[in-house]
Formats: C-alpha cells, sequence, structure tokens
C-alpha cells in the first residue's frame, strides 16, 4: 500500500480535505496566450445600438438571433476602428498577430460561422455608401466586392449572405447571394403570388424602378415593406422568414427569384435556431410552432408546453437546436445541465483596477468599459477575450470538466 500527497489550498484543514479554490484552478494561473496593444483612439468594432449597422435599421432583431453581436465572438482575431475612418483586422495565427490595414472604416465584421478562415466585411466610403467584401484569410484574398447597404450577415449555415439598405424611408431593399458565387445572377421578387395579399404601389418590383444605388445592388433582391415591429431571418440561403408582428411571411428562392410560400396570421419569433414559434397577437398565446426543415407547406404543429421561449438579449449566446451558452458564462436549455463557469467573475475581478485606471487616462473609453473589463468567454475554444482599453487580452482557460462539457455539448 502506499500514499501519493498533491496540492491542496491554504484553506483546506485536512490533508484529503477539498479546498474551496484548487490552487492550480486559481486566475493567476489562467496563462495570456496574446495581448493587443490598442493605439489611442482605437477600439474593437462593435455590432450594437451605437454603431451605423444597426441604428438606422430601428429594429434591434436584425439578422438572426442566433448571431452573437460581439466583435470577440471568435478566438481567430477581431477589427478595429482607428482615427481618420482607418481600419484594421488582427488574426491571432502561429501565435503571431497578422495585420490587415484598410483606409476606410468598418461598420461589420463577421467570421464565416461555418469557415473560421472567411469573412464578411463591410466598408464605409462615405455617406451612404458602403461596399461589402467576402475575404478569405490569411490569404487577404477578396473572393467577391459588391454595393451594399450598411449591415450585412451570414445564413445560419455559413453557406449564403444576406445584405441589404433603404431604397426608401420604410422599404428595405436585400439581396442574397452564394458565398460561391463570383458572378452573381440578379433578380427582383415580383409579388405575383395569387394566395396573398396585394402589396402597397410603392413597392418596387421591376429593376429599372430601382434606384441607381439599388440597381448595381446585385444578387437575388426583395424589397420589404420595413418598420420598427417589423422582425427578419435568414437561416439557410433559400428561406427568409419576416414578421411585422401581426402577420408573417416565408419566402422560399426559386431560379427566378424570391417568392412568398407560405404565411398567415399570428406573431412569428424565433425559439430555437430550428424552430419558429407562432404566438396570439393579443394574447401571446402559443398557437403552435413550424420547423425551418420543413418544405412548404409548413406544418403548423401543436406546441410543447416544456418549450420556453428565447431570452431576451439572444444576441449574446451561441446557440444549438436546443440550448445556449452565453460569453458571458450563462446556460440555457439543454446547456443549463453544464455547471456554470467562474471564469467571467474572476476575469472581471482580476482586471478590474487595470481599467479603471485606463479610464482615467483615457475617458473616452467609459462608454465601453463603464462596468469594468469587458470579458467574453469562448468556452468551447477554451479561451477568453478581455479588453481592459489599452490592451486587449486572449486568455487560454485551463482544461476544466466544464470547459470539456461545452465544447462537446457544442459539437
Amino acid at each position: 500500500m502506499s500514499f501519493a500527497q498533491g496540492f491542496w489550498g491554504e484553506r483546506s484543514k485536512t490533508i484529503f480535505g477539498t479546498s474551496e479554490e484548487p490552487a492550480l484552478l486559481k486566475i493567476e494561473n489562467l496563462p495570456i496566450e496574446a495581448t493587443l496593444t490598442l493605439e489611442r483612439g482605437w477600439k474593437p468594432v462593435f455590432q450594437n445600438h451605437a454603431e451605423p449597422e444597426i441604428d438606422p435599421l430601428g429594429s434591434r432583431y436584425f439578422g438572426f438571433p442566433w448571431e452573437p453581436a460581439t466583435p470577440l465572438a471568435s478566438p481567430n482575431g477581431l477589427a478595429l476602428n482607428g482615427p481618420q475612418g482607418r481600419s484594421k483586422i488582427y488574426l491571432w495565427k502561429n501565435l503571431d498577430w497578422r495585420t490587415y490595414t484598410y483606409e476606410v472604416p468598418i461598420v461589420s465584421f463577421r467570421f464565416n460561422p461555418r469557415n473560421a478562415k472567411q469573412a464578411l466585411v463591410t466598408f464605409q466610403y462615405g455617406r451612404n455608401l458602403y461596399e461589402t467584401q467576402l475575404i478569405d484569410y490569411p490569404e487577404n484574398r477578396v473572393r467577391w466586392s459588391t454595393p451594399s447597404g450598411p449591415w450585412s450577415r451570414f445564413s445560419w449555415n455559413g453557406q449564403s449572405v444576406l445584405l441589404g439598405f433603404f431604397e426608401k424611408t420604410n422599404r428595405l431593399l436585400v439581396s442574397s447571394r452564394s458565398v460561391d458565387q463570383s458572378s452573381p445572377r440578379s433578380s427582383l421578387a415580383s409579388y405575383q403570388e395569387p394566395d396573398f395579399q396585394k402589396v402597397p404601389k410603392d413597392v418596387i418590383t421591376l429593376p429599372q424602378n430601382l434606384s441607381e444605388t439599388g440597381q448595381d445592388f446585385t444578387g437575388d433582391r426583395l424589397m420589404l415593406i420595413w418598420s420598427k415591429s417589423h422582425q427578419l431571418w435568414f437561416p439557410k440561403g433559400d428561406q427568409m422568414w419576416v414578421s411585422d408582428g401581426f402577420l408573417w411571411t416565408l419566402w422560399r428562392l426559386y431560379p427566378s427569384g424570391w417568392k412568398r410560400t407560405q404565411g398567415g396570421a399570428g406573431r412569428l419569433t424565433p425559439h430555437f435556431p430550428d424552430y419558429f414559434l407562432i404566438q396570439d397577437t393579443s394574447s401571446k398565446i402559443p398557437l403552435g410552432y413550424v420547423e425551418v426543415a420543413d418544405r412548404a407547406p409548413l406544418t403548423i404543429k401543436d406546441i410543447n408546453l416544456t418549450l420556453k421561449s428565447l431570452p431576451d438579449d439572444y444576441d449574446r449566446w451561441f446557440w444549438k437546436s436546443d440550448g445556449a451558452v452565453s460569453y458571458e458564462g450563462e446556460r440555457w436549455g439543454s446547456a443549463k445541465k453544464i455547471p456554470p463557469t467562474l471564469w467571467i467573475d474572476e476575469l472581471r475581478k482580476t482586471y478590474a483596477s487595470e481599467t479603471r485606471r485606463i479610464i482615467s487616462l483615457r475617458p473616452e473609453l467609459k462608454p465601453y468599459l463603464s462596468q469594468g473589463p469587458a470579458v467574453h468567454v469562448l468556452e468551447s475554444h477554451g479561451k477568453a477575450w478581455v479588453w481592459v482599453g489599452d490592451q486587449i487580452h486572449l486568455i487560454k482557460l485551463l482544461d476544466t470538466s466544464t470547459t470539456r462539457a461545452v465544447r462537446a455539448w457544442l459539437r
């Protein structure tokens, strides 16, 4: 018989007791994998209310809800905007930062959810003048470039993109194209489906009636009536779901362009990336649900009372079909079986004093860091971003049972 004695924390009362905080899991043992030093005037490109990508649309719920609205949603890199309208993209590769510099500001930057070497970047070249590029990194090869509006989105499966801008104050022109379409076809939805209500006369259905910008806007186009109550989702390249809070419509893409294939009364709200709930507009009682994978005509299925609506702030989460984890360490749905992570609180506590010191020297950062350091935990990658003001750290998390559980759950 033999005995072995290992590490135990200072608060352990017995040799074989359990420490409240195991010595090897203390926050100071988390290695900093990379540090990016920010010059004065530079900050990450955030997709939020203050950025031109979202603000003109009037509605927060634009794009699809399961795309994290943060520039720190990937461990591979991030985009920065700086003074004089300049911008940079930094990629962390082979233990080194690779820098790509641009002379125009970035209003939207997203990695392909299915291809971390591909990014969709929208640049602003002037007032109401935007261009979107699909770029392969690290080669910095532009796969295609097109005039666009101030925002751009990947579909949930990463195989298509959706672009858009306001042709008129309340008329939104969107265009979709495959990520592999170097020379896309052009079409414009005609609204000629006999089973649907007619649309107002000022909804443009002929390409020659579009503005000059709208005519330059290539791809499969569709003009939508838009107000603050409208929402739009783009789970796959051949599907677009639109809801105005009272009626919902499913658009499908055919060789001739976008066509309405189904719709009805009720408020359409996403439940998972795979489902949409249909609710009564007055009572908000669920009437049923439809599946994204269904082909039209959709079957409205009886609601499972165990299903719960998404949290209101669902742009902070990483989703799979039956649950989610947030970049602040929260769990929802099936992910609630995973123990909560303690990294987020520990990292905030560790870097709080450093952030306060930087804000005292650079008060222009206070709106972004008023609650302390910006911490985004990417548990499935075993990494975390910490923005303290003049530096952004990429922290390597320890390989614990919790991070392994998140990684296994997201597969």
